[in-house]
């Protein structure tokens, strides 16, 4: 029935909703398998780990904000690493202790690259 939806020559939102539903209603909607939540906090701390393609690039890509998306924590994304703001985040009981974890460290890498390129600009201007 999912195939008939996808591969149908008239389609708007209204018809695809309606063969959905029937699909629902009939039971015939496979099912998803979703991973443990120790699973996925492993997962997602896999991702973290630096990628040979740069340190900097990582670190735009794991800024912080999109992690907190993924776990859907509301968040301020120009306010998110100043520090005041940083750390009412961390106290925040939506965030767990695995996405702490993974924040510290994203924080800490954008300042780090932050003071470098600062040393680097300052080098180039003397």
């Amino acid at each position: 029935m999912l195939r008939a939806i996808a591969v149908a020559k008239k389609k708007n939102g209204r018809i695809d909703a309606s063969k959905i539903a029937d699909c629902l209603r009939c039971d015939f909607l496979p099912k998803c398998h979703m991973a443990s939540t120790k699973i996925r906090d492993r997962r997602r701390t896999l991702r973290y780990l630096p990628t040979p393609a740069g340190t900097a690039n990582g670190a735009d890509e794991k800024s912080g904000s999109g992690l907190l998306l993924e776990t859907r924590v509301s968040h301020n994304k120009a306010r998110l690493h100043q520090v005041k703001y940083f750390q009412e985040l961390l106290t925040d009981k939506v965030v767990t202790e695995s996405i702490r974890l993974l924040l510290r460290l994203s924080h800490e890498t954008i300042r780090g690259l932050d003071k470098t390129e600062t040393a680097l600009i300052r080098s180039l201007e003397t």
